[in-house]
Order: C-alpha cells, then sequence, then structure tokens
C-alpha cells in the first residue's frame, strides 16, 4: 500500500495487478515525509504470522494503523481479468521460490505439472493467507473488508495508462506525475495473455466467481467447471471456508452465498 499525504490519495496495491509500475509512477520524486510505503516480507507482531506488507488483505491491513488513512483519504485501486491474473501468480510463486526458478520463469519453461502443483496447494493456503501464495488470492480481499468497499476509483490493467492520466488530470495532480505516468504507463495488451487450459479455466471460474461477479470481467462458459468436495458434513471437511454446504451435527445446515460485491464506496 502508498500513501500520497500530499495527493491525499491512498494506492492500494493488489498482487498481479500492474504493482511495481504503479508504485515507480506513485514514488517518484516524492519528499520521505510526503508518503508512507508498506512493503517487503516480514513478522507481523499483532497478527503473530509473517505477511507480505506490500499485498495485505483488507481483514489484515485492518490490524495496522495506516488503515484509518482508507476513511480520511480518497482510495485507489488496480484490478484486472481474472484469467491473466492466475498464470502471472503461478510465475511469481515460482520466481520468488529460488534463482534458478527465476531464471527458468524468465524463460518461459513452467511445466504443466509445476502448475498443476501449484494449483493443488491453494485451498489451505489461501484459507492460512501463506504470503508465499498471496499473489493468487482473489482480488476482492484486497479492496472490500468484507462485503464491504474500501476504494473510491478502479483503474484497470487493460486501460491502465489513460486511467491513471484521466484520475490525475481530474483531480489537478502535479504536471511531473502525469508525464512520468505518460511515459511509464501502458495498457495490457491482449494478445499477451497465456491460454489457460479446461482445467485452469474450471479453477479460475471456481477461485474467481466473486471478482467476475464485481469487477465486471466476463467469465467464460466451461464444460468442465471441476469438482467441489461431496463431503458436506462439517467433521470431514478439509477447508470449511470453501466448501459449498455445511452440515452440523448440532444444528441446521449452512450454505455458503457468493453475492456480487459494490465494486467501490459510494
Amino acid at each position: 500500500m502508498i500513501i500520497r499525504h500530499d495527493l491525499e490519495t491512498v494506492l492500494l496495491h493488489v498482487p498481479k495487478c500492474a504493482g511495481k509500475l504503479l508504485r515507480m509512477v506513485f514514488l517518484r520524486g516524492v519528499p520521505p515525509d510526503a508518503f508512507t510505503a508498506l512493503w517487503d516480507y516480514g513478522w507481523c507482531p499483532r497478527l503473530r504470522r509473517y505477511v507480505d506488507h506490500a499485498h495485505l488483505p483488507m481483514q489484515d491491513l485492518r490490524m495496522f494503523e495506516e488503515f484509518d488513512y482508507l476513511e480520511r483519504y480518497r482510495v485507489v485501486a488496480c484490478v484486472r481479468d481474472p484469467y491473466r491474473r492466475l498464470p502471472s501468480a503461478v510465475n511469481e510463486y515460482y520466481r520468488q521460490k529460488s534463482k534458478r526458478l527465476e531464471r527458468r520463469v524468465l524463460a518461459g519453461g513452467i511445466t504443466a505439472e509445476m502448475k498443476r502443483r501449484y494449483y493443488k496447494q491453494l485451498p489451505s493456503r489461501h484459507a492460512q493467507l501463506d504470503p508465499r501464495f498471496i499473489h493468487s488470492l482473489p482480488i476482492h480481499h484486497f479492496t472490500h473488508f468484507g462485503d464491504e468497499p474500501k476504494a473510491d476509483r478502479l483503474l484497470r490493467c487493460e486501460t491502465l495508462r489513460s486511467d491513471v492520466l484521466a484520475l490525475a488530470v481530474e483531480l489537478g495532480w502535479p504536471q511531473m506525475f502525469i508525464d512520468d505516468a505518460a511515459a511509464r504507463l501502458k495498457d495490457e495488451e491482449p494478445a499477451a495473455s497465456e491460454a489457460l487450459s479446461p482445467e485452469e479455466l474450471a479453477l479460475a471460474n471456481r477461485l474467481y466467481a466473486v471478482d467476475f461477479a464485481t469487477f465486471g470481467y466476463a467469465r467464460q462458459p466451461c464444460t468442465d467447471e471441476g469438482s467441489t468436495s461431496a463431503i458436506r458434513k462439517a467433521g470431514r471437511i478439509d477447508v470449511l471456508r470453501d466448501a459449498p454446504e455445511v452440515r452440523w451435527h448440532w444444528g441446521p445446515t449452512a450454505h455458503r452465498c457468493d453475492q456480487a460485491l459494490q465494486p467501490v464506496r459510494r
């Protein structure tokens, strides 16, 4: 997260949504006392676990004093087509795992089996908010506190340059910011997206169902939506959060409801 006190603006850093480019533009030439930035991995004493400070889900960010700026300042977040974000997250995971694997990622050498190993771990790793897997966590975890939107304005990777320039001009931001954004930013090329296998398409449709509904991205039909666990009894479910239905032995059955959220604050 980046807080520009001089612009009274917060940039929420959503993983795999042009964060590095936006960080360069938002921090270039800014005096140290004019901004606050959360960055890097570290141990969080209040949460008592390791976190990626640059990519804090809203439920974690709530434990930081910087959360208060979400009510004081304008809040901006960048979103991206989930079908493009998923393979990018896989690459980021292996890129950060070791120098050897980073070279392999840069050479385009990630195999289907490596992807499957990553995908297999997502339910449990996401439930733990494991910072090594944070890049594929659904977007709404970074833009919403529960069902409450925290962003006032959304930028999109697909139209990033024009979105940022329009925002800067509308709000009267410094010309240096506008010039730098015009020079550094670009819209995401449609041809740059990686083709997904049927299994990956099914996974993305399940994993990002709320993101598709909330942020207006088209959800592609899939003949195989993948299997959700047939287990419904609470005592036998591994990852309770992802269960479509839970049968409690001491009470009524509870049903999961993934309703569309309001994308931004009114």
